[in-house]
């Protein structure tokens, strides 16, 4: 009875010519390749950029290795020959994915950044942009993508189905007289791993990132000195959902509301996040919550964070609607005539085991007419517009 199998193996190996020594045909037995399943690894091969250790040896990449790009047709990474990191002589490159699903591998080559700007399109299944920490003069760094103060770096809009990731890469220094100065994107879904978002700049929304109707995922992102003339000075979400993890948002600026993040119309969750030294000119120094925005906060904190009128931390507008647990609101103001220097509430907050510290008016100011409730656990000073129906005091 076990002859059956037997055999089978014997003639599946003989159909398809595979020496059961070296499976992946690379010449090296698998006695002495770390990899038989895969031919471009092993002893002596060239290493490349595409997060693999293709020479057997101990880090799977080293400095200088350029940009690869893997269309997952069979072919295999090949090397991208553009010169994308010309950008004194010829400004930042323009590259378009062809394929449906595409990989393209980023390693520093010679420590200057990639000077690029890239355009998806709803013809796009996968296009997932991975970049490999290298060694650099006083410190460990990602490769960066930027277009040295030149339109916004990555754009586009993505079918419903498309799916954008980027992962240990730095975006910076994208400019768009409209919205999204480092990234501009519409529909589809996008993941983010270990990146950062560094002084982007919007005419309009979202300074840093802007997306509509995008399923928004990932974990470890930052995004920092990044401003917006309207809303949303870090980044600015309108439609869709945010669900992320480990998230950093610090000194950036919004000409009215939102210094750091502003949702529109968006179901969020944000877990282990801190808002620091974030700015609006008008309400919101942190966060602005519009529309039917729904936002749970947890572990988290807020410090140091302004806003020129009210909600030095978080504003929620009327029909919006806040959770936060176990969440640190720590020395933010709101100067000029608004209130609340940690939250003004118009919607509906809930919220379980906060701190508020480092102010000297209101934590919360619990704005009129429009207001739908609250629950607190804990110690919280509340003021009241005289016509939200709540109670003043501390709770």
């Amino acid at each position: 009875m076990r002859l059956v199998p037997i055999l089978s193996a014997v003639l599946l190996i003989a159909c398809f010519d595979i020496d059961p020594d070296d499976q992946d045909g690379d010449g090296v037995e698998a006695a002495d390749d770390c990899d038989d399943f895969d031919s471009s690894v092993y002893p002596g091969a060239e290493e490349i950029c595409d997060g693999q250790r293709n020479n057997c040896n101990d880090r799977r990449w080293v400095n200088d290795h350029g940009a690869w790009m893997d269309e997952h047709e069979g072919d295999g990474p090949v090397e991208v020959t553009d010169d994308w990191d010309d950008y004194y002589s010829t400004g930042p490159a323009e590259w378009s994915p062809t394929a449906e699903n595409t990989t393209l591998y980023l390693c520093e080559r010679e420590n200057y950044p990639w000077y690029l700007t890239i355009t998806v399109d709803e013809s796009i299944r996968s296009l997932a942009i991975r970049g490999y920490e290298y060694e650099g003069m006083g410190g460990t760094y990602s490769p960066s993508v930027m277009t040295g103060w030149h339109d916004t770096v990555i754009s586009g809009t993505l079918a419903d189905d498309g799916l954008l990731t980027l992962d240990g890469i730095r975006v910076a220094t994208g400019i768009a007289s409209g919205s999204g100065g480092n990234l501009s994107l519409e529909g589809g879904k996008l993941f983010l791993y270990d990146v950062a978002f560094d002084a982007g700049e919007a005419g309009a929304f979202g300074g840093s990132i802007y997306t509509k109707d995008t399923a928004v995922s990932g974990e470890g992102v930052l995004i920092e000195h990044s401003e917006a003339g309207q809303n949303g000075g870090a980044a600015f979400f309108d439609g869709g959902s945010v669900v992320l993890a480990d998230v950093t948002v610090t000194d950036s600026v919004a000409g009215f509301g939102g210094g750091g993040l502003h949702f529109e119309g968006v179901d969020a969750e944000l877990s282990d996040c801190s808002f620091e030294d974030n700015t609006s000119q008008d309400s919101g120094g942190a966060v602005t919550l519009e529309g039917t925005s729904t936002l749970a906060l947890s572990d988290c904190t807020l410090s140091g964070n302004a806003a020129g009128e009210g909600g030095g931390g978080i504003f929620a507008f009327d029909d919006a609607s806040l959770a936060a647990t176990d969440v640190h609101f720590s020395s933010n103001e709101a100067s000029g005539p608004g209130f609340g220097d940690h939250v003004l509430l118009r919607g509906e907050l809930t919220c379980d085991d906060c701190e508020f510290s480092g102010v000297t008016s209101d934590d919360i100011y619990v704005g009129p007419d429009l207001f739908q409730g609250y629950s607190f656990s804990g110690t919280t000073d509340v003021r009241c517009d005289t016509t939200s129906g709540c109670t003043e005091g501390t709770l």
